[in-house]
């Protein structure tokens, strides 16, 4: 969510192209944020976790192979990407068994 107030000029234009190219994503969040405007964004399905407070940082899985994480605080912004199927694949078994508990 807090993309959306640091790169405002942006998430409209990154929203289309993801949707022109029929790019879907899956996300994770904590219940508060449940009325939150990007997370009705018809290619996102989103489920809620209560206590899931991420302090600004999240994190994305690229075909399997990269893991981005995200930490968009208003200091310094910042993404790394990690190019290793190891550490993406943990790290999407425990979103795999986060999204089993969250709710809907």
């Amino acid at each position: 969510g807090k993309s959306y107030d640091i790169l405002k000029w942006e998430m409209k234009r990154i929203e289309k192209e993801l949707h022109n190219k029929g790019i879907n994503g899956r996300g994770i969040v904590d219940i508060k944020l449940k009325n939150q405007a990007w997370t009705k964004l018809k290619d996102l399905n989103v489920r809620y976790i209560e206590g899931g407070e991420s302090l600004d940082t999240s994190f994305g899985i690229i075909d399997n192979k990269k893991l981005t994480i995200h930490c968009l605080t208003e200091e310094k912004p910042m993404i790394i990407i990690i190019k290793n199927e190891f550490i993406t694949k943990t790290l999407k078994n425990y979103f795999e068994i986060l999204w089993k508990v969250a709710k809907p």
